[in-house]
């Protein structure tokens, strides 16, 4: 009779960790996330695709008024200064031999540091 309890309890623990462990719900955003949205590289200008991301991620460190670590990325003259010297990508892209930037907050996307990238090596110019 001991015997016979024992198996009950074991196999109702047994049955009590499958329906535990077999019954969870995830959201289906989470066990099937979209697909990445592509990065449209076709149009990439100053003004409406470079500028919006150093205002966002750049200027609140690197401004005229406050310029951390004597680097200036707000106005189109300063920014086009570390593009042709290679600073602006290098560090966002976090290149080695370079400053890894943002140094403070989340990091750009790989789509924005394909924008800089891209604008770049076009010459980075004021469009």
């Amino acid at each position: 009779m001991r015997s016979k309890a024992r198996i009950i309890a074991v196999f109702s623990v047994i049955l009590g960790l499958w329906v535990v462990s077999g019954c969870y719900y995830d959201s289906t955003e989470y066990l099937y996330p979209a697909q990445a949205t592509t990065c449209d590289t076709t149009n990439i200008t100053y003004s409406g695709t470079i500028n919006p991301i150093i205002i966002d991620k750049c200027n609140s460190c690197h401004s005229i008024a406050g310029p951390l670590g004597n680097t200036t990325t707000e106005g189109y003259s300063n920014l086009k200064k570390l593009a042709d010297n290679g600073k602006l990508y290098g560090s966002v892209s976090h290149s080695k031999g370079y400053v890894a930037m943002p140094n403070d907050g989340s990091n750009l996307s790989a789509c924005q540091i394909l924008y800089i990238k891209l604008w770049v090596n076009a010459g980075a110019p004021n469009n």
